[in-house]
This record gives C-alpha cells, structure tokens and sequence, in this order.
C-alpha cells in the first residue's frame, strides 16, 4: 500500500534495531511535538513542534520497506506525543500495515502516548484499529514503577488485536518485556550519544556522576535532574 506523499510528519529520529521497546527486534520512531509535556520527562527535546523535523511519511516508510524484512518483529512508535499529529499518525500506520502484509513473519505495531486511554477511545477510536497494542497515560513522576513498558505506575499496556494479546500478554513474552526494562539502548552518533528504553528513576542522574567521573561533560540534555 503506497503512502500519500503530500503527507508529511514530524519526525526526531528513527532507528533500527530497537530491543528494549517491546517483543523482539524492532523499528524506532521518535515523533516531534508535544502538548502534554509531563514532569520529569526524559524526551524534552521532542516537544517542540518544529516544521523542520517535518519529513515525508511515504519517504518513512521506504526506509521501512528497505530493512531486512525476515529480522523485524515490530515496530514501536514514540515521541513526543504522537497523537497530536492524527492524520500523519494515520497514514504512517496504514502504511506500515500495508507493508507488514508483505512480509511472511508476523509484525506488531506499537504505539506510546501521555493521553489517557479513555480519550483515545473517544477521540480516536478508527486510529486504534491500526495498532495492535499502546500504553496510555500521562507519565507521572511521583509513581515510579519497574514495570515493563511503564514509565510511571499509572500506565498501562492494552492490547488491541489478536497479535498485541499474544505478544504483550503471553507468559514468555512479559518474561522478555520485564528483562528489557532493567536495559538501556545507547546509540552514538556523529553529534551525540542517545539512550532507548525507560530508564527506572535516578538512572539518568547515576549516569551523569559517572560520566562526570570519567571526565565527559554533557553540554546538554533531553532531561532535567
């Protein structure tokens, strides 16, 4: 299924492969722009809603459709708050179901938001066919939680589909979800060093003392400590 090139989305990064953000290994998208901004938000660089973190969807799903189809296991939609951009959101999931039915293994399509689950079901009722699982709510510091795929203890992971009951249901796969949380992913680039996952509370100020430690300054980061 092509997608509508003249839609565009605002996009922070994408990344492949993620293994700390559901079952498997997994296709990252970080959307930019987000009108919740909770407290103690890790992702501050993400807010913004800034027109020039605005890319092609189809152009998106090409780089999608260009990974070696037999490896990914899902994919995993962050931001941001990708919600406030509904339309784009839209066409970016109908296109990842598209190219999913192309490819002999099962993929699952997952999708965080700060929004309560109670205003997904009414705003956006069409938008959660096209997922198989999503953890709602807003992310609340004072409610810290180890839980897998949770932020904060008020969250939660509501499967939506046949697949998103067996991948984020099923025995094992917690088994696997509950490993990941105790990980971090580091990425480095030509600029900076990035972190995937959901880091427990204070593991973002301990990584600060010890880069200090070891003589590496941040000059800026996506959080608050």
């Amino acid at each position: 299924m092509a997608g509508d090139a003249r839609v565009k989305i605002l996009l922070n990064k994408a990344h492949y492969p993620v293994t700390v953000l559901g079952p498997g290994s997994r296709v990252g998208m970080w959307l930019q722009g987000c009108t919740i901004r909770c407290l103690g938000c890790i992702s501050r660089d993400t807010w913004a809603a800034d027109p020039k973190a605005a890319v092609e969807v189809e152009s998106v799903l090409d780089w999608v459709r260009s990974l070696p189809p037999d490896e990914v296991d899902g994919v995993t939609i962050s931001g941001g708050e990708p919600f406030d951009q509904p339309d784009a959101l839209a066409e970016l999931l109908r296109g990842l179901r598209g190219w999913r039915e192309t490819v002999a293994r099962p993929i699952d399509l997952l999708c965080f938001s700060g929004r309560s689950w109670a205003d997904l079901q009414r705003e956006f009722p069409e938008m959660l066919t096209l997922l198989d699982a999503v953890v709602p709510e807003p992310f609340v510091q004072a409610e810290p939680t180890g839980a897998p795929l949770r932020g904060s203890a008020n969250q939660r992971v509501v499967a939506l589909s046949d697949l998103g009951r067996e991948r984020y249901t099923g025995t094992r796969e917690l088994n696997e979800l509950a490993s990941q949380r105790a990980r971090i992913q580091v990425e480095v680039d030509d600029e900076s060093i990035w972190f995937i996952g959901i880091p427990l509370q204070g593991d973002m100020r301990k990584m600060e003392e010890q880069a200090a430690e070891a003589g590496i300054r941040m000059r800026r980061t996506s959080w608050l400590t």
